[in-house]
């Protein structure tokens, strides 16, 4: 039933993109002085800088998944970046 009061992204992103993000971490992080915890690999983490409102854009429309290196990053979508112009924030 939760699944049902998702977005049709959301749900496209359960099926196919987060799969692909499997071994990405998020680690949520506010401020400048960010601690970034030793027992996290900064290749396989995305820092996720919105607070934990599940409004936040991040929260919404982010994708955190590895390149073809293996290094995990915020995928940039038409969605995220809109929301983000509209909140005045902008991709780590």
């Amino acid at each position: 039933p939760e699944y049902l009061t998702l977005e049709p992204h959301q749900r496209r992103g359960i099926r196919y993109m987060y799969e692909q993000g499997c071994n990405c971490t998020i680690h949520h992080c506010r401020g400048e002085n960010c601690d970034f915890p030793q027992s996290l690999n900064p290749d396989q983490t995305c820092i996720w800088p919105g607070s934990y409102n599940t409004n936040d854009c991040y929260a919404k429309y982010g994708f955190c998944l590895p390149d073809i290196f293996g290094v995990c990053y915020w995928k940039q979508n038409r969605m995220l970046g809109g929301c983000l112009q509209r909140e005045g924030g902008v991709l780590p």
